[in-house]
C-alpha cells in the first residue's frame, strides 16, 4: 500500500503508514460508507530507499491493496483546525473539498482574541 500511495498521490510513506491506511480503510469497511475515519502517517519513506519498498512488488492475489482505488487526498497542517476553520483557511489548497467535514469543536477556535 505505501508502494501505490507513493506512485498514485505522490505521499512518500513507509511500510507502517501503508499498513495504518489499510486499517482506516478495513474499520472503515466495518462501519460504513457513512462513517468518517482518520489515520495518521507517522513515518515517510526515506529510511526505506534501499529495501524492498522500492523494488517493483508485484501485488498478490488476497492483497487488498489490489482493490483500492486511490482518487485524491486532503493535507492539513495541525495546527489548521486549533488555528481557523479549515473550509476558511488559505493554506488549504481547495476549500471546496473540506467544507462539509464536521471538524471537532476547538477551544481556542472559540476565544474572542
Amino acid at each position: 500500500m505505501a508502494q501505490k500511495l507513493a506512485s498514485e498521490l505522490g505521499i512518500a510513506v513507509g511500510i507502517s503508514s501503508g499498513a495504518s491506511f489499510l486499517g482506516a480503510l478495513m474499520k472503515l469497511d466495518e462501519l460504513g460508507s457513512d462513517a468518517t475515519v482518520v489515520t495518521i502517517f507517522s513515518d515517510d519513506n526515506k529510511k526505506y530507499l534501499s529495501t524492498g519498498l522500492m523494488k517493483k512488488e508485484p501485488v498478490k492475489e488476497g492483497y487488498l491493496s489490489a482493490d483500492v482505488k486511490l482518487k485524491s487526498f486532503i493535507a492539513l497542517k495541525r495546527n489548521c483546525i486549533t488555528c481557523c476553520n479549515p473550509a476558511e483557511c488559505k493554506e488549504v489548497v481547495d476549500p471546496e473539498v473540506v467544507k462539509d467535514i464536521n471538524f471537532p469543536s476547538c477551544y481556542l477556535r472559540s476565544l474572542k482574541v
